[in-house]
């Protein structure tokens, strides 16, 4: 229809596709490998930056919880998204390298942690104009609570620098380009019939997400550790914005038109989640529960995979 569609829409997931195809595997099987290696890879990232905090088995809940949360499922076998698919793999990525970075200061983190931004940028844009509110909050506590606060805020500024310099050859031309086209005066949906009910609660949010949140508020409250206070917050308040509740919230901002359909703010609230797994897990301290806990995320999500 002559809309420059290729303009906006991301480019990476298109990019690593046309790598396995030129390795001889035809454009089906390509998109197929690439959904999986999307499974893979965002499991090993959420294994490493839980497991480099509290250890091997938490890590591993983490990762598990990660990969098989309903919405993982129902964001490629029903709507076959291949970016925000390919997102996944760096959100964990972002922050394990930038943990690293405000713990040891070295180049490397920070080339990382750059690389990983500027990915999950040209992966999916919407998803990245989700979680960058609370990449932003994240590193102003990292600074806050540094001891060398100037030099925190350099990297912290250098870090954002590299990241949209690297990716600006996909961001910049886009906001530009919005002014020939008629996107920001068009809705492509009624927003209104996409918040979560009873009619996809199971299917999108499922039953592990709110028992993990209310055991995580449990044991924030009864053992005090308040450092999971950052995480459980822009967990709930992603949840929320997926409710009917909300809907003064999406009325009174931009929201319909940069994000389309509130249910998509529960792929930050499976991010938080699992992290909240593994924090529960490593609070529980009984590795044979391990098992029964992995039985139990993969028996909940037979239904959605079978």
């Amino acid at each position: 229809f002559g809309y420059p569609v290729l303009n906006f829409n991301y480019p990476l997931p298109f990019y690593l596709g046309e790598i396995i195809h030129l390795l001889g595997f035809d454009f089906v099987n390509s998109v197929k490998i690439l959904f999986g290696a999307s499974f893979i890879f965002s499991a090993l990232g959420m294994y490493f930056l839980v497991a480099k905090e509290l250890g091997k088995w938490p890590g591993l809940v983490a990762a598990v919880f990660y990969s098989y949360a309903p919405y993982r499922i129902f964001d490629i076998y029903r709507r076959g998204s291949l970016g925000e698919a390919v997102s996944f793999i760096f959100l964990p990525l972002i922050f394990l390298f930038l943990n690293q970075l405000f713990s040891t200061y070295k180049i490397r983190y920070l080339s990382l942690a750059a690389f990983s931004y500027a990915a999950l940028i040209t992966s999916h844009n919407i998803f990245a104009f989700l979680f960058s509110p609370i990449l932003f909050v994240y590193t102003a506590i990292k600074i806050l609570d540094s001891a060398c606060r100037p030099r925190a805020l350099l990297y912290s500024f250098i870090f954002y620098l590299l990241s949209l310099s690297s990716s600006a050859f996909f961001w910049f031309p886009a906001i530009y380009d919005l002014q020939f086209t008629k996107a920001m005066s068009r809705q492509v949906s009624n927003f209104s019939n996409y918040f979560l009910g009873l009619n996809n609660f199971s299917e999108i949010l499922g039953f592990l997400i709110p028992a993990v949140l209310i055991c995580s508020i449990i044991l924030m409250l009864s053992h005090k550790k308040y450092g999971l206070l950052f995480t459980l917050a822009f967990t709930l308040l992603s949840i929320f914005l997926t409710l009917p509740v909300s809907l003064p919230i999406w009325q009174a901002t931009p929201l319909p038109k940069l994000v389309q359909f509130p249910w998509r703010f529960i792929s930050i609230a499976v991010f938080g989640s699992a992290i909240l797994s593994g924090y529960l897990f490593s609070a529980i301290k009984k590795p044979f529960l391990c098992i029964v806990i992995l039985i139990v995320i993969i028996f909940f999500s037979f239904p959605l995979i079978k």
